[in-house]
């Protein structure tokens, strides 16, 4: 296995999140008109 670097945990956690649920910390605001 290869080292888990910062970026790629931040990345792999982000996706979870965002598969998991809505990333409330980078959502975007596309629903406000």
């Amino acid at each position: 296995m290869l080292p888990a670097h910062p970026g790629l945990l931040l990345l792999s956690f982000l996706f979870l999140a965002d598969a998991d649920s809505p990333p409330k910390f980078t959502r975007i605001p596309e629903n406000q008109t």
